[in-house]
């Protein structure tokens, strides 16, 4: 006998139903029926094999819930990894930048790098750069105590033209004398006549040991001759010291303290240069001289010298350099550079980390 058609309602209940018990159990129940997973456990139809049965679905649940855990881990592991790699390249580009950034300013602002003027001269020696000696002092010995020792770190500079020296000065050259050199070629050779000034650390030793300071002499009358300068790039000639002297008065520590060096003075002072042309037409100077110098003191009274005086005469390698200038960092700036980089990534480190875990449980 064929009963009443089953209702499409009832079919999806039984359905719905069957398909929950056998995968949840009694955990979930036909929302029509409340009370069936204390029914089923009463009437024993909650069977042990009904168990067995869920437990593949439970082991499979358990593992895609591993493997997700494991996905999940790997993409946090390779964006922690993206995040090194940008700090690394950002760190590096922020540092080749200001690399850059400084060894453009030093060598904008390098003095000993001159461009050819109207005539296409190279005008030596080059305005603002200095001639000092990395390896070596000046020294006063005689009149001394044995063993005490006077050393003068020198800084030959600021060089003014011919002009102020009260000769005739070349069109192409001011520091050329057309008096002494009338052709005003220096492709024949050259005798410059200029001013400068030198500028001295002291620093005394022995029974002068803590005795520093700074002292400049004025107005070095000074004289220096060129060998032919040859065409092209490098171009390398030869140079002389002939004169240079200067002195000051009156300073507490100095009643007289005079400077002498130059072939003139019969204290031979050889030398060379060396022009090398730079993209953009620029030049740079490397040149040096083998000063033999002579230093002569009287102490004066209530100094440090007093009653002491000598001529002490040596030789001292002196080179063309660019002075010392605030862009290029020191020791205790670049530690900060390094510590504000250090500081930006593991800030940037730190960030993303802290995304990224408060990202985790969202995508779990």
């Amino acid at each position: 006998m064929i009963g009443p058609p089953e209702s499409l309602a009832s079919r999806a209940k039984a359905t719905q139903r069957v398909k929950v018990v056998s995968q949840l159990g009694p955990r979930v129940c036909d929302p029509q029926r409340p009370g069936e997973p204390l029914a089923l456990i009463k009437s024993g139809a909650f069977t042990r094999a009904a168990v067995h049965r869920r437990a593949p679905f439970a082991k499979d649940l358990g593992g895609r819930m591993a493997s997700r855990r494991e996905v999940i881990a790997q993409v946090k592991n390779v964006e922690f990894m993206k995040t090194i790699q940008i700090v690394r390249a950002s760190a590096g580009r922020v540092l080749t930048t200001l690399l850059f950034a400084i060894a453009t300013t030093v060598l904008a602002a390098d003095p000993c790098v001159v461009a050819p003027n109207a005539n296409g001269v190279v005008v030596l020696p080059p305005v603002g750069c200095e001639y000092l000696c990395p390896d070596d002092v000046h020294r006063i010995v005689d009149g001394l105590p044995t063993g005490t020792t006077i050393e003068l770190s020198p800084f030959h500079r600021n060089f003014i033209c011919s002009q102020d020296t009260g000769g005739r000065t070349c069109t192409n050259d001011c520091f050329i004398d057309a008096n002494l050199d009338p052709d005003c070629d220096p492709a024949n050779g050259t005798e410059e006549l200029f001013l400068s000034e030198v500028r001295f650390k002291l620093k005394g030793t022995g029974l002068l040991a803590g005795w520093e300071r700074d002292l400049t002499i004025p107005n070095l009358m000074c004289r220096v001759q060129s060998g032919p300068r040859p065409a092209g790039s490098p171009s390398t000639f030869p140079t002389l010291m002939r004169q240079l002297q200067g002195q000051i008065v009156g300073d507490p520590d100095f009643d007289l303290l005079r400077v002498t060096a130059g072939s003139d003075f019969g204290l031979p002072s050889p030398g060379q240069t060396t022009l090398t042309q730079l993209p953009g037409g620029n030049w740079m100077v490397d040149s040096f001289f083998d000063i033999t110098y002579r230093i002569d003191f009287i102490g004066a009274s209530g100094g440090h010298l007093a009653g002491a005086s000598g001529s002490t005469t040596a030789t001292i390698h002196m080179v063309s350099a660019a002075p010392t200038v605030a862009t290029i960092p020191t020791l205790s700036e670049w530690g900060l550079i390094i510590l504000t980089l250090s500081l930006l990534t593991v800030c940037t480190l730190w960030i993303r980390r802290q995304r990224l875990v408060a990202a985790g449980p969202a995508a779990a």
